[in-house]
């Protein structure tokens, strides 16, 4: 039945399944959220239950419950308890995300730290990891790039497809000829995955798009007006050529092809528009 968790496609049926499974986690549940690979139940006992979408997400989930307990950060995140792996557990980091909120100057600087501890948590020892891990980089974008030429550059115009493939080209021979740091990362840290409550940030959440990578990709998602004070020195220190500022503009590419994927017209409309705008 484990194996099979991600095709549990309703509360009802995850209600069951924890019943069965877990009793003392049983009670009512309230979708929280829902996103491209999990669904986010509520229980009246404020623990957040991740269901699994796919087996990808329910494989990277195994990944991400592991990694986590093995890390130290200064801020709260999730502390999954003990599971088959079929779905994750934790309690709830109450507050509010940051999307319709201005960060103080102590947040930036919290923010900052947490980075440094989380990207400087990774242990890399051998030279051919470290070679490994720039390589997998490397073919993502690359992929993203094929990606791309085969199914937006239909959508866009001949300068707009230009456009792309300059900051593409100019970024995969740079990010070739340059030594950059290979780190744990987020994935997806944005304003909507960080949680704050009086001022303070409380936690960061959403932990799916987790694996080893360009420490500077943690930035593309954060607005660029929160670069100030000791972010802005980290963002220098981590990523002085700049690489930050490609992953932005590319980040939305990931939404029009999941958009496509899916035959969500209208999100992949307003993607496309979003782009047009960053290059």
């Amino acid at each position: 039945m484990a194996s099979k968790m991600w095709g549990l496609q309703t509360k009802l049926l995850v209600e069951q399944y924890l019943a069965q499974m877990y009793p003392q986690l049983a009670s009512q549940l309230t979708l929280f959220a829902e996103g491209w690979d999990y669904r986010i139940y509520l229980t009246s006992k404020e623990m957040v239950i991740r269901v699994p979408k796919n087996p990808w997400s329910q494989t990277h989930l195994q990944y991400e419950m592991a990694k986590l307990h093995t890390l130290s950060l200064p801020l709260d995140f999730p502390h999954y308890i003990k599971t088959s792996g079929a779905l994750g557990v934790y309690p709830l980091i109450s507050g509010k995300d940051l999307r319709r909120a201005t960060p103080t100057d102590h947040m930036i600087r919290q923010l900052a730290q947490f980075l440094r501890a989380l990207h400087q948590d990774t242990y890399l020892p051998q030279k051919t990891v470290i070679s490994h891990h720039r390589h997998r980089w490397v073919k993502r974008f690359e992929y993203l790039y094929q990606e791309t030429q085969e199914k937006i550059y239909p959508l866009l115009s001949i300068k707009e497809q230009r456009r792309t493939s300059y900051y593409f080209d100019q970024f995969l021979y740079d990010i070739s000829q340059s030594s950059w740091s290979v780190s744990l990362i987020h994935g997806d840290l944005t304003p909507e995955h960080i949680i704050a409550e009086n001022g303070f940030i409380k936690g960061i959440i959403d932990f799916g798009d987790m694996t080893v990578g360009d420490p500077a990709y943690d930035l593309a998602g954060i607005p660029i007006q929160w670069e100030t004070d000791e972010l802005a020195l980290y963002a220098q220190q981590i990523d002085s050529d700049g690489h930050r500022q490609f992953y932005r503009r590319m980040k939305v590419l990931h939404t029009i092809l999941h958009g496509l994927d899916q035959g969500h017209v209208q999100d992949v409309e307003q993607a496309i528009e979003m782009f047009r705008k960053g290059i």
